[in-house]
C-alpha cells in the first residue's frame, strides 16, 4: 500500500479534494470530507468491492498515519458523504 498512497501524496490528491469539496462539515467531531474520500480510494485500491470493505482498513494505524488522517471513516460516514452528492453538487466538484 505504500507506492500507491506515496502516489496519491505526490500528486496532491488530498489537497485537491479540500480545494473542490463542495461542501464543508461543521461538527467537531467530524472527519473531513477530503479524509474521508481518500479512505474510500484506498480501500478501492486495496479490492473493496463494497462500503463495508471499508472496514477492513479501519484499524490499520500505520496506513493512516501514511495518508495523514486521525481517524478512518467507517462505512456509515463513507455512505453518508456519498448521499450528500446531489447533481448540482457533482457538477461543482
Amino acid at each position: 500500500m505504500v507506492s500507491p498512497v506515496e502516489f496519491l501524496n505526490q500528486i496532491g490528491l488530498d489537497s485537491k479534494l479540500t480545494e473542490t469539496m463542495p461542501f464543508t462539515l461543521h461538527s467537531p467531531n467530524a472527519i473531513p470530507p477530503a479524509h474521508t474520500v481518500m479512505a474510500f480510494v484506498i480501500s478501492v485500491i486495496a479490492g473493496a468491492k463494497q462500503f463495508a470493505h471499508s472496514d477492513w482498513l479501519r484499524f490499520d494505524r500505520a496506513l493512516h498515519a501514511m495518508l495523514g488522517i486521525g481517524r478512518f471513516p467507517g462505512t456509515n460516514t463513507v455512505r453518508n458523504l456519498f448521499a450528500r452528492f446531489t447533481q448540482g453538487a457533482i457538477e461543482a466538484f
